[in-house]
C-alpha cells in the first residue's frame, strides 16, 4: 500500500524564529569567545617570545691542573685535561687533585666574558641553564643556573657584561642563592650547609622554607640544609693588600720618585744578567684586567719581573692579633723556556715570597712558593728550592689557576709562624717566561685592623 509522505512532510513543525535568533547569536558569542582566548593566547606567546624568550650561550669546561670530569646528555663521562664546550645539564666534577674553570661568553657580542666559575679541587655541579634574551631589546639579563653544587667554588661576574647577569646556585637539599650583577663570590657547599661570601656585588641566600636572607658586601652568609631557621652572618676575609685586582691606581714603577710611593702599592721592576729585558705591561685577558710578566726574544741568560708590596721596613706589619693569614694567587703560565724551575729549583716561571719576622724572633724568615708549567727531556730536576719550604706546584699551560696557600698559622711550625710581614712579592724568574697574574690577596680574618703603612723592599 503506498504511502503518501507530502502530507506527513508539511506537517512537521518548524522551529520558532526566536529560537534560531538564539542559537545565532550564541554561535556568534562563542566564535568571539574563541577568537579573543586566541588573540589573547597570541599576544601572550607573542610578548613572551619577543622579550622572555631565550638562547643559550656559550660555555667552555677549562682545566687549570690535573683532569676533570664531564658527562654530558650521552651520558659518557669524558676525562677533559684540555678544554671543552659543555652543553645545558652537564655535569662536571673536579678529583682531589685537579682544578676547573667555567667560562661563559656570548657568542652574539663578540665572545664578552659574561661569568668564570672555578671549581675547586673535589667539587662538582650541574650547568644547568646559561642562557641570554632570544632579542637585543628585552631586558631580561643572562641567566646561569647551577644546580647539586657540592665543594668549594669562586664565582666572577665582569664590569663589562654587555647586560645584567644573575646567576643562580643551588645544592642537593633546596638551599639555594642568588648573585646579581657585577661582583666576586666565594661558594661553599657540603652535606649541612651552604655558604656564600659577598666579596663584592648582591647575593641572596634562599632558604629551602622559601625565605630571604640578603648577604651584606664582605660578610658571609650560611643556610643550614636541616633547619632553615638557622641562618647565620659572619665576617669574611679580609685582603691586607687593598684592591686585588691590578690597575695604574696600585702598580708603580720601582725607580718612581719616593714620593709618589703609597701604601697598598706594587711595586713592579724587571732586571737581567744580560739582554733582552723583560717587563711588565696592564693586560685585558677573557675581560678581566691582569698584570702581565714578560721576557721573550730568545733570552737564554737569567731574569726576573717582580712586583713586591713593602711594609714599615723596621717594624713590618703586625699580624700577631690574627688567626688566620692566607695567600691567595689568581693566575695563568703561558709560556716558560726552563723545565719545570731551571737546574736548582729557583727559577720558576711565576714564585710567591713573604720576609717576615716570626712571633717572638727578630730573625728574618722567607716563604717562598712557586709554580710551573711545562718540563723538557729527561732531566730530573728539583722542585723544590734550597729555601723553599713546599714544593712547587704543576699546573696546565695556558689556564687560569687560583692559589690558596691554607692558613699559615696552622700550617707552619710554631717557629715558623709570621707574627710580623716585612714585604711580599710575586715574580717570574729564569730565561723567557710569559706568565699573567690577576689577583693577589693576603687574606686576614677581621679580629683586629691594622694601621698600614708603605715601607722600602
Amino acid at each position: 500500500m503506498a504511502i503518501n509522505t507530502t502530507r506527513s512532510l508539511a506537517s512537521t513543525p518548524k522551529a520558532p524564529a526566536r529560537n534560531q535568533h538564539y542559537i545565532a547569536w550564541g554561535v556568534i558569542l562563542v566564535a568571539f569567545s574563541a577568537f579573543c582566548v586566541v588573540g589573547a593566547l597570541s599576544l601572550v606567546g607573542g610578548h613572551h617570545f619577543i622579550f622572555r624568550s631565550t638562547i643559550p650561550i656559550f660555555g667552555q669546561l677549562q682545566v687549570s691542573r690535573g683532569t676533570a670530569s664531564l658527562l654530558g646528555s650521552e651520558q659518557i663521562e669524558q676525562a677533559v685535561r684540555a678544554e671543552r664546550a659543555i652543553e645545558v645539564s652537564s655535569v662536571i666534577t673536579t678529583d682531589s687533585q685537579s682544578q676547573a674553570t667555567l667560562t661563559f661568553q656570548d657568542p652574539y657580542h663578540d665572545g664578552a666574558s659574561i661569568a668564570t666559575v672555578t671549581l675547586k679541587n673535589g667539587a662538582s655541579l650541574v650547568a644547568r641553564q646559561f642562557s641570554r634574551p632570544r632579542f637585543e631589546w628585552s631586558a631580561a639579563p643572562y641567566q646561569i643556573v647551577l644546580d647539586n653544587i657540592v665543594g668549594e667554588f669562586s664565582i666572577v661576574v665582569p664590569a663589562d657584561a654587555p647586560r645584567p647577569v644573575t646567576v643562580q646556585i643551588g645544592e642537593p637539599h633546596g638551599v639555594a642563592a642568588r648573585l646579581d650583577g657585577v661582583g666576586r663570590y666565594t661558594v661553599n657547599a657540603n652535606d649541612t650547609q651552604l655558604s656564600v661570601v659577598n666579596v663584592s656585588g648582591e647575593a641572596t641566600m634562599l632558604a629551602n622554607d622559601g625565605r630571604a636572607y640578603p648577604i651584606p658586601l664582605g660578610q658571609q652568609g650560611t643556610a643550614q640544609v636541616t633547619d632553615p631557621s638557622r641562618f647565620m652572618y659572619a665576617p669574611a676575609l679580609v685582603n691586607l693588600l687593598g684592591n686585588a685586582e691590578f690597575s695604574e691606581s696600585n702598580v708603580l714603577d720601582f725607580n718612581a720618585a719616593p714620593d709618589q710611593v703609597r701604601a697598598l702599592q706594587w711595586r713592579c721592576n724587571s732586571w737581567q744578567n744580560s739582554l733582552p729585558a723583560g717587563g711588565y705591561s696592564f693586560v685585558n685577558i677573557d675581560g678581566q684586567p691582569a698584570l702581565r710578566l714578560l721576557r721573550g726574544g730568545g733570552a737564554e741568560s737569567h731574569g726576573e719581573t717582580l712586583c713586591v708590596q713593602a711594609f714599615n721596613a723596621t717594624e713590618g706589619l703586625d699580624v700577631s692579633p690574627f688567626r688566620h693569614i692566607s695567600l691567595r694567587v689568581r693566575f695563568k703560565i703561558s709560556d716558560h723556556s726552563l723545565s719545570a724551575c731551571g737546574m736548582d729549583g729557583s727559577e720558576c716561571p711565576l714564585m710567591v715570597r713573604m720576609e717576615y719576622y716570626p712571633t717572638g724572633s727578630d730573625e728574618i724568615a722567607t716563604w717562598i712558593h712557586g709554580f710551573y708549567a711545562k718540563t723538557y727531556g729527561d732531566l730530573d730536576l728539583p722542585v723544590q728550592c734550597d729555601s723553599c719550604g713546599e714544593l712547587h706546584e704543576v699546573i696546565n699551560t695556558d689556564r687560569w689557576y687560583t692559589y690558596e696557600s691554607g692558613n699559615l698559622l696552622t700550617k707552619l711550625t710554631p717557629d715558623k709562624r709570621p707574627g710580623s710581614i716585612l714585604n711580599l712579592k710575586f715574580y717570574s724568574s729564569g730565561h723567557q717566561y710569559d706568565v699573567s697574574v690577576r689577583e693577589v690577596e693576603l687574606l686576614v680574618d677581621q679580629a683586629a685592623m691594622p694601621m698600614i703603612t708603605a715601607g722600602n723592599p
